[in-house]
């Protein structure tokens, strides 16, 4: 199907060019994008330990993740 894969090119597994990373990170630096998703962190550390929940920095595989994406409170409404 001509894919590159983690190549430089076209497709949706290639190889992002890093100057093209750095645009996206100042982009969220400017619109202030990266000081939300720090702050949901910051929170989301604190809800952690409040509710006994491990939390990680780094990936999916923790306590805290998998409770938030998971559980259902039946609290909310759509």
């Amino acid at each position: 199907l001509g894919g590159q894969i983690n190549e430089l090119g076209a497709g949706p597994l290639r190889k992002i060019p890093e100057d093209a990373k750095e645009e996206l990170k100042k982009i969220f630096e400017v619109t202030g994008g990266t000081d939300f998703f720090n702050k949901i962190e910051e929170h989301s550390k604190k809800k952690a330990a409040d509710m006994g929940l491990q939390f990680s920095d780094e990936g999916i595989d923790n306590e805290y993740f998998i409770d938030v994406y998971t559980a259902n409170s039946g609290k909310h409404t759509t």
